[in-house]
């Protein structure tokens, strides 16, 4: 019943961010080597997510198969509020952009450009409505965001950047990163989104991490 709540909860957030960013604005896994870059986009999961693994914050990333995306990001601090907004503060934004073709660096890795970012509603705007004071901010994860590195399933642990190993809640006691296991990391902000390509994927990978 609390799972169940919990997941009840977590729809209702994002019905009420798709609410607010409307005024704003009207796989395949597998450790195989990727011959071609022009590939890689289509064999990417669906979804990656950036999150801190505490709090009530997530920023959700999806990428198209010709590297255009689309993301939100949801921050509920219910501890800042005030006399005008008693709920609390949501701080949000959704966004696009494209991605420019890969260019790989190795058989499990390859960069990629950030070609295009565009932003729902002006960072700092804010507004009130039914006790909860609304902010839009800047896409989380894309801090200064230049070229992000993508790992694929495969790729040697001992190799990847330490920012990405916090980020991504892997243990280097791994030896490769595992299968349906994809990590897309912005080296300027050091954040670390991941994505999973078959199911039970990311439940294994931390289990293994926790082992």
């Amino acid at each position: 019943m609390k799972q169940a709540g919990r997941r009840a909860r977590w729809w209702r957030q994002w019905a009420l961010l798709g609410a607010a960013l409307a005024l704003a604005v009207s796989p395949m896994g597998g450790a195989v080597a990727l011959a071609e870059a022009e590939t890689i986009f289509q064999q990417l999961p669906a979804r990656f997510t950036l999150t801190s693994g505490i709090g009530g914050w997530q920023c959700i990333l999806q990428i198209e198969a010709d590297g255009a995306f689309t993301g939100r990001y949801w921050d509920e601090d219910s501890g800042d509020c005030a006399a005008e907004y008693p709920r609390g503060t949501v701080y949000l934004c959704g966004f696009s952009g494209q991605f420019a073709e890969p260019e790989m660096t190795g058989p499990y890795s390859c960069t990629m450009k950030l070609a295009r970012l565009e932003t729902a509603g002006r960072p700092g705007a804010c507004y009130l409505r039914e006790g909860t004071r609304w902010v839009y901010v800047q896409p989380w994860g894309f801090e200064e965001a230049e070229t992000f590195m993508l790992y694929l399933p495969g790729a040697e642990m001992a190799g990847l950047p330490q920012g990405f190993l916090d980020g991504s809640f892997l243990s280097t006691a791994l030896e490769t990163m595992p299968e349906g296991v994809y990590g897309l990391y912005n080296p300027a902000g050091e954040r670390a989104f991941m994505g999973y390509g078959e199911e039970g994927a990311g439940e294994a990978a931390l289990a293994a991490s926790a082992g």
